[in-house]
């Protein structure tokens, strides 16, 4: 029933449609005037607590089907340098959650030694671990936004290249982008996130992460 003051008899006044006598009945209880106040900013807190707990469920709910729509196997991410500070990132999350990570440490410039230009020698360091159930659940509803999203545009100039190589709902996606769109950047984001996780354990193992030179797809 949705109150209102009634000012006429003092009291408070409560309305309510009957849907099968159609016809309006009232209600009026005896209150004085800061009662009614009290009891009518008492009901519009409620309401709005209501309204908040009917919009969050509807968003969990929204996360969630989109979450379900995609049977992931795993997902593959490299980020390259810049002429900035850009991490130099290769990542692989597979279904079970667990991840591989190799990271840029330290490089050596290429030199001239005894009249001769030297190769250029990076180190990387190698991590495992395990995608938290939080992590998880973003990556898949970022997946799951980013499905039929285009990446083209442009990819100039200084800007890592962030290359994507997604396998889900039994198929497999090469992506890559330096300006990527709206949920694609989202997905990109989460990727980053992960391979920041503090539970990741250092290992001596190098380990290599699948890398795709072809063109990526739609190109």
């Amino acid at each position: 029933m949705r109150p209102s003051v009634n000012h006429i008899t003092g009291g408070f006044l409560f309305r309510r449609w009957d849907k099968k006598e159609n016809r309006e009945y009232k209600l009026t209880t005896g209150m004085n005037h800061n009662q009614q106040l009290v009891t009518l900013q008492l009901y519009n807190f409620i309401n709005m607590k209501t309204i908040f707990a009917l919009l969050l469920t509807t968003l969990l709910c929204s996360c969630s089907s989109q979450k379900d729509t995609v049977k992931f196997e795993k997902i593959i991410f490299h980020s390259s340098r810049c002429f900035g500070d850009c991490p130099v990132v290769h990542l692989q999350v597979s279904k079970d959650k667990s991840l591989l990570l190799s990271k840029l440490k330290s490089t050596r410039m290429a030199k001239m030694v005894d009249g001769k230009l030297s190769e250029r020698q990076e180190e990387y360091e190698y991590f495992k671990g395990e995608v938290s159930n939080g992590l998880y659940n973003e990556l898949l509803t970022a997946i799951a936004k980013t499905d039929t999203v285009s990446f083209k545009g442009p990819n100039c100039c200084d800007a890592p290249m962030k290359s994507i190589i997604a396998y889900y709902n039994g198929k497999r996606r090469h992506i890559e982008t330096m300006f990527p769109p709206k949920h694609g950047q989202e997905l990109i984001d989460v990727l980053y996130r992960i391979s920041k996780s503090e539970n990741l354990e250092a290992t001596n193992e190098k380990f290599k992460i699948e890398v795709d030179t072809t063109a990526p797809d739609g190109l």
